[in-house]
């Protein structure tokens, strides 16, 4: 592994990749990086809070916020697509971030779908007048850009990958998990390539559901490469076991009673989109309810619930993975024993149930009392 984890030499890699291949288009992209909306990003982590949690394994090595992020899958649909739309539809699809992130959906009980978890995109945008006007300049309309979903190389349901699930998976492979060196991430990127249904036959594809896929990324093996589709497979495990390890979930569920309790009190407003994670742990320590953070950033160990424990956490799991397809002598398949290397039942069966963690009695008596007025 690096010594030093670098989330400004992971950006980077991607950024010299849009610049060498789509010089011109790099240059329009990069005049968007001071917009107001994408400043807002810079203080709004990418791994939902996990940036100040005690549980050394759970915090990532260096700070990797939602517009790193952003920009790295702007970068990466640039170089697939040559699109300047397409690079700004990636480069604003998280403007709707709250701080903390997915926290959100845990606070609001959401947990299994965080679906209802973000601000509506255009609307963000609207409210940034530079942004109107870098747009109008290139001549894009708001509403091509501010919804993803339209262009499947930027997001696409899984299990297929997309450019913003792969910047979740290498991104947590390096900076978070710390699985992976970067020269080892770099190599697994490599072996990312954008398959287009008129251009391959889907007669290996034994899924009828993925068969007319139109346009993904897919996996291919190089020959000189020193890694290969099974090492992606890989880090695509560690990307989703990371997520529903006992830790994980126990950590990400406290941070939701926090922040529910900090609502019901006051000491955040109702919609918080406008703060900063700085300006929210500001209030935090203020608040006569400092200790909650206190046991947030202290927080050492997590085990499954014995029967007599009191408070204790249970939050739904949403699993994050991808089965990316990959070729075989051109053509796309999916002809892959997933689960040999994914365990996903394997690591929510290993972690699954209730959790206790030994926080301070202040805040067991705090949370219990709110969870019985709920």
């Amino acid at each position: 592994m690096d010594s030093i984890i670098s989330t400004k030499d992971y950006v980077m890699f991607y950024e010299k990749l849009a610049k060498i291949k789509y010089g011109s288009l790099y240059e329009r992209l990069l005049r968007y990086d001071d917009l107001e909306c994408f400043k807002r990003l810079k203080n709004r982590g990418m791994f939902c809070g996990m940036d100040y949690v005690g549980i050394d394994s759970l915090r990532p090595r260096d700070f990797y916020s939602r517009d790193d992020h952003s920009r790295v899958t702007a970068f990466i649909t640039l170089c697939a697509t040559g699109s300047l739309k397409q690079a700004l539809a990636a480069r604003f699809h998280d403007v709707g971030t709250y701080p903390f992130a997915h926290i959100k959906s845990y606070k609001e009980r959401n947990e299994a779908w965080q679906d209802k978890d973000e601000a509506d995109v255009a609307t963000v945008i609207f409210r940034d007048s530079k942004a109107i006007k870098l747009l109008y300049e290139d001549r894009i309309d708001i509403n091509k850009i501010s919804d993803v979903s339209k262009y499947p190389i930027i997001d696409k349901d899984r299990p297929s990958l997309c450019a913003d699930r792969l910047d979740g998976i290498l991104s947590a492979a390096y900076i978070w998990t710390k699985e992976f060196d970067l020269e080892v991430v770099n190599d697994l990127f490599d072996l990312v390539v954008v398959c287009h249904q008129n251009k391959s036959g889907n007669h290996l594809i034994s899924n009828i559901s993925r068969k007319n896929y139109g346009v993904e990324l897919c996996l291919s093996d190089l020959f000189d490469s020193s890694v290969n589709v099974a090492n992606f497979l890989d880090a695509i495990n560690v990307y989703s076991s990371w997520q529903i390890s006992k830790e994980s979930r126990y950590a990400s569920a406290f941070l939701g009673d926090i922040l529910r309790i900090m609502d019901d009190n006051k000491v955040i407003p109702k919609d918080y989109f406008y703060l900063s994670e700085s300006e929210m742990i500001e209030r935090f320590i203020d608040s006569p309810y400092a200790y909650l953070w206190n046991d947030f950033t202290n927080l050492s160990s997590v085990r499954t619930a014995n029967i007599d424990d009191d408070y204790t956490l249970n939050p739904k799991t949403k699993i994050r993975y991808s089965y990316p397809l990959v070729l075989l002598n051109g053509s796309p398949s999916d002809d892959i024993m997933y689960e040999d290397y994914i365990r996903i039942e394997e690591e929510v069966n290993a972690n699954n149930g209730s959790l206790y963690s030994d926080i301070s009695n202040d805040a067991k008596k705090l949370l219990l009392s709110n969870r019985k007025n709920m």
